[in-house]
């Protein structure tokens, strides 16, 4: 089993513990030491019980049970590539597209109500912000609680949804591609 998988498993069997069964080795000749360890090398954080395990075969249980989503899944990926995508596809844009941006208008407007913590927010014109927004900040304060006065929670919103938006419907968002435009 050594030899098949080559040196670097080598590596990463004699750097973690061993499992029983198997022996500890000594590096290959093409290991070598290096000063600065690379960041993203999985090697170095994986011992040989970690990797029993992602090297185990898988069972026909699994796949079996998995076949549902690789069917919608490939649905998903398919159906962009005539340049029709699927019927849900223009309701999905128009949600992502106009909603997410008077959505994110609405937090803007919450963000520069934090400036202002008199504001009686129960007002007509003020309510109009504080209705649709107020189920997505009021969690998020508990996490973020408001220091110093600051209220981050709709900054917070803002982000995420920005990204949701540009991820979604952007230059190379996945409802565009999926579209075929």
């Amino acid at each position: 089993m050594m030899a098949f998988l080559g040196p670097r498993i080598e590596i990463l069997f004699s750097r973690g513990k061993s499992s029983p069964g198997l022996k500890r080795v000594s590096p290959g000749p093409l290991a070598r030491p290096t000063r600065n360890p690379s960041p993203v090398r999985i090697t170095a954080v994986l011992d040989a019980s970690h990797a029993e395990t992602l090297l185990m075969p898988v069972s026909l249980e699994s796949i079996q049970s998995a076949a549902p989503w690789f069917s919608h899944a490939s649905f998903l990926l398919l159906a962009g590539l005539d340049g029709h995508g699927p019927p849900w596809l223009p309701l999905a844009q128009l949600l992502a597209g106009p909603g997410l941006a008077i959505y994110n208008f609405l937090l803007i407007v919450r963000i520069v109500l934090t400036w202002y913590p008199k504001a009686d927010l129960d007002k007509l014109p003020l309510k109009l912000a504080v209705v649709p927004t107020e189920f997505l900040l009021a969690p998020t304060r508990k996490v973020f609680p408001p220091e110093g006065g600051v209220d981050v929670s709709p900054i917070v919103w803002f982000a995420i949804l920005s990204l949701t938006r540009e991820l979604l419907v952007g230059q190379q968002g996945f409802l565009v591609l999926l579209s075929g435009n």
